[in-house]
C-alpha cells in the first residue's frame, strides 16, 4: 500500500503486482498501516484517521 498528497491510498497485490484498490479521502495522506487479523487499513493525514474496510468486492473506479 502506499499513499500520496492528494489524499489517494493505492493497494497492490503482492502477488501479481496489480493495483486492486483505490481509496480517496479530503486531505493528504501521510502514513498507513494493515490491521493485523481483519481485512482493514488505517490511514492517517491532514484531516485525522481514517479506518477503511478493505474486500474482495472493492470497485476500482479508474
Amino acid at each position: 500500500m502506499a499513499v500520496t498528497g492528494d489524499g489517494t491510498a493505492h493497494l497492490w497485490d503482492t502477488g501479481t503486482a496489480v493495483e486492486v484498490c483505490r481509496l480517496r479521502v479530503d486531505g493528504h495522506l501521510s502514513s498507513c498501516s494493515f490491521h493485523p487479523y481483519e481485512h482493514r487499513v488505517v490511514l492517517g493525514g491532514s484531516a485525522g484517521l481514517y479506518a477503511c474496510e478493505v474486500s474482495s468486492d472493492a470497485v476500482d473506479d479508474r
